[in-house]
C-alpha cells in the first residue's frame, strides 16, 4: 500500500503514466524503463 501510494499522490486511487513519468523523473530514470514497467502492470490496457 505504501508503494501505491507513492505513485497515487492526488489520492485518486489510480496510478497514470503522468504520475509514474514524474516518479521516474525523480529517480533519474530513463523512459524505456517506464515503457516496461507500463507494458508489465497495465492489466486493463489503458496506458
Amino acid at each position: 500500500m505504501a508503494a501505491f501510494t507513492y505513485f497515487d499522490k492526488d489520492g485518486s486511487g489510480y496510478i497514470t503514466v503522468d504520475k509514474l513519468q514524474r516518479a521516474c523523473g525523480e529517480h533519474n530514470m530513463e523512459d524505456s524503463f517506464l515503457e516496461e514497467i507500463i507494458l508489465e502492470v497495465d492489466q486493463n490496457n489503458v496506458s
